[in-house]
């Protein structure tokens, strides 16, 4: 028995989407040849260097960020702050992040602080007025 499926794939593109995507494709790719850039120079140069470089960037992204955040500073020396904000602007906004959560939390928890009880307040005073007194009968016994 065969079966037969047909997948179907309906995309509905719109050219400010395309050209948002293509955007952030094209900065993408400036940071890739960034790195590679920097990786190489800070190598040597050659083709080897230009091969390790491309390699790197391609298998280990985030490492390869990092080595071309070092050897931009290091070789082309680039001031950290802009070799930080080219090469590792994710690490900036995790970074960023995780502050305005801690700093959420500790107003959260400043906020809702249980209080402590004051002695004065745990004295109560209750007025109250007996309207009709009734005696309840006995119950009878059988």
């Amino acid at each position: 028995m065969i079966t037969v499926m047909k997948i179907s794939t309906i995309r509905i593109n719109t050219a400010q989407d395309t050209k948002q995507h293509s955007l952030l494709r094209y900065v993408g790719w400036a940071i890739n040849g960034l790195s590679i850039l920097a990786i190489s120079a800070h190598l040597g140069g050659g083709f080897i260097a230009v091969l390790s470089a491309c390699l790197l960037t391609l298998i280990l992204p985030p490492i390869a960020a990092i080595f071309a955040f070092f050897a931009a500073i290091t070789t082309w020396g680039w001031p950290w702050y802009l070799a930080l904000i080219i090469f590792l602007w994710p690490v900036v906004f995790l970074v960023l992040g995780i502050g305005m959560l801690g700093s959420v939390y500790l107003w959260m928890r400043h906020k809702f602080k249980p209080q402590a009880p004051n002695p004065e307040s745990e004295a109560i005073e209750v007025e109250y007025e007996i309207i009709d007194e009734q005696e309840d009968e006995p119950a009878e016994k059988p």
